[in-house]
């Protein structure tokens, strides 16, 4: 999508806000290592 220059110039002059809020990092598996994933079952 191509925008207009008027819309880059209204786009560009609105504020910007700062995140205030918790982020959460999601790992699946051993990608990025995790320490839990390798974990040894608690029950044989």
């Amino acid at each position: 999508m191509i925008y207009s220059p008027d819309m880059l110039d209204i786009l560009q002059s609105a504020g910007m806000s700062s995140w205030e809020s918790a982020v959460y990092r999601h790992m699946f598996g051993s990608h990025p290592e995790s320490p839990f994933a390798a974990a040894p079952s608690a029950h044989p």
